[in-house]
């Protein structure tokens, strides 16, 4: 019922254009927009609006997507049209770059269906040729717990509570499971990066990054206050772990400018941390409407390859409104995975 109500959006979409889109197809020559929904591609690859609101977050919804009684048949429909056009490239038909998307979907869809229309398309317009990036993110399948051990964090040593924020009581939208599922993020591209140590930073970071704000809204000071008034809060923790002077600072750092104006540089000491915390908690921005990511904003190619999986478990955990152990959230993650 779920994924029906998610494939809705591609069914209203379709509801006036897809005979004109079949038309063009059949003609040749494509001429209004419609490629988002017509021919989708995993999430993360498109940077508008309607290739984050159109994008497929993983294999199951692409599987859905062609179990759909109306979405599968259409797809396999101007598909094959699309087949019968010759004498012409596919970027004479779509240009350049639909014809770039059109690729990233047929590869999606052989994927998850081979032997079918898909692979033809591919034969045909691509010599064959899949979209590597699609292969890569469709076949990422991130070990949280693994990813918490590359780092070296343990996860039962990190606890919230509803009264340990500065307000007290429980934000909907920079609550609880949200500086959990950053936390995740930041272990998840520390090994990603291969950069075990700054992924742990950032980490520690994502702890206590929202623990200052006292409003659900704007509020671009709540990260240098966190840094002032919350860090020294958690030293014992700290020490556990290791952390240095200078380490500590690049935390502070980190936590600081995740709100602010980014200040540090690619070449500075700290950068690194900074840029998996800032990655980490815009890859959370999925609970607030769907296409609410734009992927122009992260840093990391690896953090694009994230964005599908994140969905999965802002998904899984967003009714979290209490205090919790931070292993228990990860054990709500772990399920039916």
């Amino acid at each position: 019922m779920n994924n029906e109500m998610e494939l809705e959006r591609f069914v209203k979409a379709q509801h006036d254009t897809y005979e004109t889109a079949f038309s063009e197809i059949r003609q040749g020559c494509k001429r209004t927009p419609w490629i988002w929904y017509i021919f989708p591609q995993l999430v993360g690859l498109g940077h508008s609006s309607n290739a984050r609101y159109y994008g497929i977050r993983n294999r199951a919804e692409a599987e859905a997507y062609l179990n759909h009684p109306v979405l599968g048949s259409r797809l396999r429909r101007i598909s094959e049209r699309l087949l019968t056009v010759e004498g012409r490239t596919a970027r004479e038909i779509l240009g350049n770059l639909d014809a770039m998307k059109v690729r990233s979907s047929m590869t999606l869809f052989d994927a998850v269906s081979p032997n079918d229309i898909f692979g033809l398309v591919l034969d045909k317009y691509y010599g064959g040729q899949r979209c590597q990036y699609t292969l890569e993110m469709l076949d990422e399948k991130p070990d949280i717990q693994e990813a918490l051990r590359y780092i070296g964090a343990d996860s039962s040593d990190f606890v919230l509570y509803n009264p340990m924020f500065a307000r007290r009581v429980h934000a909907p939208i920079h609550g609880i499971g949200h500086i959990y599922r950053t936390m995740i993020a930041c272990a998840l591209l520390g090994k990603a990066l291969e950069k075990p140590r700054e992924g742990l930073l950032a980490f520690c970071g994502a702890y206590i990054h929202d623990l200052a704000r006292r409003t659900d809204g704007a509020e671009p000071e709540h990260g240098p206050n966190a840094a002032k008034y919350f860090f020294g809060r958690f030293q014992r923790l700290w020490d556990k772990y290791g952390l240095t002077p200078e380490e500590c600072e690049q935390v502070r750092q980190a936590v600081s400018q995740h709100s602010t104006r980014e200040l540090l540089r690619p070449s500075d000491a700290g950068y690194a941390v900074m840029a998996i915390l800032k990655d980490a908690d815009a890859l959370d921005r999925c609970r607030l409407h769907r296409g609410g990511l734009n992927p122009d904003w992260l840093r990391y190619r690896e953090s694009r390859r994230l964005i599908g999986f994140m969905e999965q478990i802002c998904a899984k955990t967003r009714s979290v409104n209490r205090g919790l152990p931070f292993a228990d959230f990860v054990a709500m993650c772990l399920l039916d995975n």
